[in-house]
């Protein structure tokens, strides 16, 4: 995209650097990530509906990982055993409990659907069976900032680049 001679792997070798989070973004596809987030099996979850919602705080990664309350033995799942009901995002509880805004949020858009944080915050998602119902709860909250997107199996990106 920029003109730069970077294979894949460098590419990852990069974003791993920046984070363990980064590297599944240059892989482009939905995965299963394991390892330090450098290991991926594909995977194709269904492609729903989301309401994306920015709550009006700023959270404290260094804060949450300090938190005492915070899980860290979590069983670990393959990817035959992924699914939304059976999983759950371990800072969820914890921004809940230190950010009562996030946390009134949250409780709002349970009523609408399954919700769950974003990493670590402060964002959070509801999924929906489809767009309509996605607009139709956006209206109705009447939020500061959000958005109704669909998720995608293959980054748009990794498109864009592929067909250069």
């Amino acid at each position: 995209l920029w003109g730069q001679p970077f294979t894949k792997q460098q590419l990852l070798t990069i974003g791993a650097e920046l984070g363990a989070d980064v590297p599944i973004f240059i892989h482009g596809h939905s995965a299963f990530a394991t390892g330090i987030g450098d290991q991926f099996t594909d995977v194709e979850p269904d492609q729903s509906y989301y309401l994306v919602v920015k709550p009006q705080v700023n959270i404290s990664t260094a804060a949450l990982f300090a938190d005492a309350g915070l899980k860290r033995d979590c069983k670990p799942l393959s990817p035959s055993q992924w699914d939304w009901q059976n999983t759950n995002n371990v800072f969820e509880s914890v921004v809940l409990k230190q950010y009562p805004a996030v946390a009134k949020l949250h409780a709002q858009l349970l009523n609408y659907g399954p919700t769950r944080l974003t990493g670590t915050g402060a964002c959070l998602f509801t999924r929906f069976a489809n767009q309509q119902q996605a607009i139709a709860a956006q209206a109705q909250l009447s939020l500061p900032e959000s958005y109704v997107v669909r998720g995608q199996n293959r980054s748009s990106l990794i498109r864009t680049l592929t067909q250069i």
